[in-house]
């Protein structure tokens, strides 16, 4: 039995062990005035093998990527980080091996916690919660006819 305690043990210890990119680059990318960027869904951190990037980037955006987080769970933010005008980033990142999604995403959030000093606090927050329910008349909804048009 003393066997099985000390693989566990040196598992545990070696699942502790912060996964890292072999090399990092976070460059400014500064835009011109009254220019910005919006992200598009999908088009975030852009993966080839072992090669990872990301072009005019903000620091949520990286965070989102990051913790597999939407943009409304994420509080506590500088300005300069989030938004459409937030600073802008470019990220390259590489590693010796293609890795898993998770291992990757422990990778980003490495990254960010040494190159931006990122600290995170997991906490649970009430939202309003809202319920469409059928009224006392009845559904009044009908599907539209093939000569209407949905306006």
């Amino acid at each position: 039995m003393r066997g099985a305690c000390v693989l566990l043990l040196a598992a545990a210890a070696v699942a502790q062990t912060p996964l890292t990119f072999d090399v990092v680059s976070i460059k400014p990318h500064p835009l011109p005035p009254g220019q910005f960027f919006f992200r598009m869904a999908g088009r975030g951190l852009q993966v080839t093998g072992p090669t990872f990037s990301a072009r005019t980037t903000t620091l949520e955006y990286l965070i989102m990527d990051a913790y597999n987080l939407k943009e409304y769970q994420i509080a506590g933010l500088p300005d300069w980080a989030k938004g459409a005008n937030a600073d802008h980033f470019d990220f390259d990142a590489k590693c010796e091996t293609t890795p898993t999604t998770v291992q990757l995403r422990q990778m980003l959030q490495s990254a960010l916690a040494d190159r931006f000093q990122l600290k995170i606090r997991r906490d649970k927050k009430e939202y309003p919660v809202y319920s469409l329910t059928v009224g006392p008349g009845g559904v009044k909804m009908r599907k539209l006819g093939d000569d209407e048009t949905n306006r």
